[in-house]
């Protein structure tokens, strides 16, 4: 996976790719921005669960697979989240975000910004039970999507 680099008014975060927007910065506050270079010969990105409740990723798939997959090594607390999307070359292109969630009620409120197809997967589960999953289909662009589940 390829990190571009963030932006003058962003502050990196442990060189991971991630950074925190301050409030007023045209972002909520408390906001988690990945930039993310998309390529052919790498289908599987995989990050660090989220540290803050609204994740902006900016994704240039021009060199992108058709199907690359977003996903999070670690569950998400329960509760409310925003995901927005940005995308540039997402036309004929599948997005998959899988998304583990702590168990308990979670909302997620999603936008993108971009052409292509969103496929969303939420899911909690231990080991050696069985996992409860909820999948939801994008087109995009969509200025605002709210998923309510409970696990």
């Amino acid at each position: 996976m390829m990190i571009a680099a963030a932006a003058l008014h962003l502050a990196p975060l442990a060189g991971r790719g991630r950074h925190v927007c301050a409030a007023g910065e045209g972002q909520p506050p408390k906001t988690e921005v990945h930039r993310i270079v998309l390529r052919a010969a790498v289908q599987d990105h995989f990050l660090p669960a989220p540290g803050q409740p609204h994740v902006v990723f900016r994704l240039d798939a021009r060199a992108g697979a058709p199907k690359s997959r977003i996903m999070f090594t670690a569950p998400l607390p329960a509760g409310r989240h925003r995901m927005r999307l940005e995308v540039q070359g997402g036309q004929d292109r599948t997005f998959v975000i899988a998304t583990p969630v702590q168990r308990g009620r979670s909302s997620f409120e999603i936008a993108v910004a971009g052409t292509g197809r969103y496929d969303f997967g939420f899911w909690a589960g231990e080991a050696g039970a069985p996992v409860k999953e909820y999948r939801f289909t994008l087109q995009g662009p969509v200025a605002h999507q709210v998923y309510d589940v409970s696990f």
